[in-house]
């Protein structure tokens, strides 16, 4: 299942040059590759004579010539329904009050086990113990959840807890701390995690977030094919911003954790394989997740119906 008409990541500004790019997105071959002004441009990667992938291709000028039989393409399309101002806001990446980094991953699962993984933060108890997980997040937990029409976002607590091995390293707690995790969702597969921790008793559940680290954790996925998928992340912080050590040493801790991630997407992703469409029992920690598979099974349904009804008029 594929939302269509959104917008996805196809690639971090440093990807795309002068050299032309191939990249699956949503099951089609796109190449991405940069005028000489420097605007970016995507294009189906397929000449449209004998298909081979214009990505094998070069640029002449400020259009790309397929290597079979030097047919020329540029970058005439049809922008009406891409509109910039639904592009959803990772400004953390560049703000100067903020130190930040991203990476991309190649996972080999479906999107929604992502999507879902990021939802329910549990899983940081048991499979991140070393990083950013700790047992208070199941035993301490004050969770909220809400939803309006096209998002969702889930509100975790944990009061008066030891902070995991990341945050003592990050921000030098020698005692308990007040813990947030804010994660917003907006579809189809944008998660923000707003995470931090002051020293318990400071204020923070209330607003008051002094003496302790604040951080943004970005995740924008984007369907490859229906198992695969591009996973691109990055990690801001508000303090000691300016500092390369302090942004590598919170992405080497992340990285760790996002590389345990891949491997039980991949793992879930190889059994659906092997049993499709399995019964599956849901939790109460499931909640974010169901809400968010319930927007986007209404969106798909209302862009099947949208695509029905354009095809008959056509006819």
């Amino acid at each position: 299942m594929f939302l269509r008409n959104y917008w996805y990541v196809a690639g971090y500004d440093h990807e795309v040059s002068r050299n032309p790019l191939r990249r699956i997105i949503l099951g089609e071959p796109i190449v991405l590759y940069r005028l000489q002004d420097g605007t970016p441009v995507a294009l189906e990667d397929r000449c449209a004579h004998r298909h081979l992938p214009l990505s094998m291709g070069k640029l002449v000028g400020d259009a790309l010539q397929c290597h079979y039989h030097g047919l020329r393409y540029d970058r005439t399309g049809d922008p009406a329904q891409a509109n910039p101002d639904t592009i959803p806001d990772y400004h953390w990446f560049d703000d100067p009050a903020w130190g930040a980094k991203g990476e991309y991953l190649h996972v080999k699962s479906n999107w929604q086990l992502i999507v879902d993984n990021l939802l329910d933060l549990t899983h940081l108890a048991f499979v991140h113990g070393t990083t950013i997980g700790n047992s208070a997040l199941v035993d301490q937990a004050n969770v909220k959840v809400t939803r309006t029409q096209d998002s969702v976002t889930v509100t975790r607590w944990i009061i008066d807890a030891p902070p995991p091995p990341t945050f003592v390293k990050a921000g030098k707690f020698s005692g308990n701390v007040d813990r947030w995790q804010i994660i917003n969702f907006a579809p189809p597969a944008y998660l923000r995690l707003d995470v931090g921790a002051t020293p318990t008793g400071t204020g923070a559940p209330q607003g008051k977030r002094v003496g302790g680290i604040g951080m943004r954790n970005l995740n924008a996925i984007t369907p490859e094919t229906e198992s695969t998928s591009h996973y691109f992340w990055g990690q801001a912080h508000n303090f000691d911003v300016g500092n390369p050590r302090t942004t590598e040493m919170i992405m080497e801790q992340i990285r760790t954790a996002f590389h345990e991630d891949v491997a039980v997407f991949e793992a879930q992703q190889r059994n659906l394989q092997m049993i499709p469409n399995p019964p599956q029992a849901d939790i109460n920690a499931d909640t974010g997740v169901i809400q968010a598979r319930r927007i986007l099974d209404r969106l798909y349904a209302e862009e099947q119906k949208s695509a029905t009804a354009n095809m008959a008029a056509a006819e």
